[in-house]
């Protein structure tokens, strides 16, 4: 984690000097400074570790947070990180909590681990709510540019992308907008857009018992497991201003989004 607190006060790692006390936000429990030269500062529990906000945090995850927590406020706006939100299920953690110049909250996820549909949806209601205007971010696999296709024009194509539930989720929050996709080795972002992808069946010829021969020609299919990604980038974060929208509330039989303010990054030039 990458905020603890001293004496009742938010502290950031980045900030923090070795020999004070420091307290776990969720648990109160005493935590260590981990101040490196290559490893991103932070707060690490003192074994055993039983506190929900230490599990699943990866150090690309902390790293993430601290990259567009500095850019925020490079720019002036007011954000915090690892902001608690008392209204959240379970880790009630908003990765970065910026404000507009109006006062809008601006809920930023990072989500870097898997998380179910039904997970994403209570935070994303509860956001919602609290009048909170939200943008999730997935994480880039490094696996996508083993067969990556650069198209020439500042895209790159991967076909056959298995998309998680919860990246499934972000394309809907987002629909026709994109969504953005963090690429932690370049630390970049990229814009992905996801569209069908086509399956094409050989013709088959096989025979039941008794020899009677089926037939099906060939045919072209949508698939259920796969899309195609575009990804369009990669872009700084300097490069990118924050926008505000207004959705509606939708749902499918396997997801559901609530209504509200939804934030999403758009290039300077557009």
């Amino acid at each position: 984690m990458l905020i603890a607190l001293r004496e009742g006060n938010r502290i950031a790692a980045a900030a923090a000097e070795r020999g004070g006390e420091f307290r776990c936000p969720s648990c109160s429990k005493p935590l260590v400074l981990k101040k490196g030269r290559v490893v991103i500062h932070h707060f690490a529990h003192k074994p055993p570790v039983e506190c929900h906000w230490a599990r699943g945090e990866t150090l690309a995850h902390l790293e993430a947070k601290q990259l567009v927590h500095a850019a925020l406020t490079a720019r002036g706006v007011k954000a915090e990180l690892e902001f608690s939100l008392e209204t959240l299920p379970g880790d009630r953690r908003a990765d970065v909590m910026a404000w507009s110049p109006t006062g809008r909250m601006i809920a930023i996820e990072l989500q870097h681990t898997s998380i179910s549909a039904d997970e994403i949806a209570e935070r994303a209601f509860a956001y919602a709510r609290a009048g909170a205007a939200q943008m999730w971010i997935s994480f880039l696999p490094a696996s996508v540019w083993k067969e990556a296709l650069d198209k020439g024009d500042g895209t790159w194509l991967i076909r056959r992308y298995a998309p998680r539930q919860f990246e499934l989720w972000i394309d809907g929050l987002t629909a026709k907008a994109g969504r953005w996709m963090y690429d932690p080795p370049a630390r970049q972002f990229w814009l992905a857009k996801m569209t069908a992808h086509e399956m094409h069946d050989e013709e088959t010829i096989w025979y039941a018992p008794g020899g009677i021969e089926h037939y099906r020609p060939a045919r072209k299919r949508v698939s259920k497991k796969y899309r195609d990604l575009v990804l369009e980038g990669p872009y700084g974060l300097e490069a990118l201003r924050v926008t505000l929208r207004n959705r509606r509330a939708f749902s499918l039989k396997t997801h559901r989004w609530p209504a509200g303010p939804v934030a999403n990054l758009t290039p300077v030039s557009e």
